[in-house]
């Protein structure tokens, strides 16, 4: 896992319903040292955070340089972590989702744009493009459409230079 770690997934939805919710499949896993012993799926896991990367990178986008380096800010951690837990709901049963986590997802997508709108700020590195290219604007200059001098007058056929009035 990239941004988060199995037992801080733990701490956010607790274990049981973790294996409720990813549970390792005998044969479909890689054995591997925490999740195995915790019995969930690995498999499972990083693909539900590749998503929730991919949603949280969609608002930092810009903002920070991506992807973000370690040590992570509390918050990212606990960000990935609650859209986790909703992905993990959302593909076992997106038309029973419990209100409790409809509400987190809520909660936590009102933080990624406070995040997105600069009202909360991460301790992570800001986007070099962003802070250190100045804005480019396209100008465009005008060019004179008669030669100098001269005015349309009338029916905007005849033109007088300004030694004929």
């Amino acid at each position: 896992m990239q941004y988060s770690t199995l037992q801080s997934l733990i701490s956010e939805m607790s274990l049981t319903i973790v294996q409720q919710l990813a549970p390792w499949v005998e044969g479909s896993d890689e054995v591997s040292g925490d999740f195995f012993d915790a019995g969930v799926s690995d498999t499972v896991l990083n693909a539900v955070e590749a998503t929730a990367i991919g949603e949280l990178h969609g608002y930092l986008r810009g903002i920070y340089a991506l992807p973000l380096v370690a040590p992570f800010d509390p918050l990212v951690v606990q960000t990935v972590n609650e859209l986790m837990h909703y992905q993990l709901y959302k593909q076992r049963d997106a038309a029973n989702l419990p209100d409790k986590i409809a509400e987190l997802y809520k909660s936590t997508l009102n933080r990624l744009k406070q995040i997105q709108n600069r009202q909360v700020v991460l301790d992570a590195p800001i986007d070099v493009v962003d802070a250190t290219q100045p804005q480019t604007f396209q100008s465009i200059t005008p060019v004179a459409k008669f030669p100098s001098g001269f005015t349309r007058i009338g029916n905007g056929n005849t033109f007088r230079s300004a030694g004929d009035w």
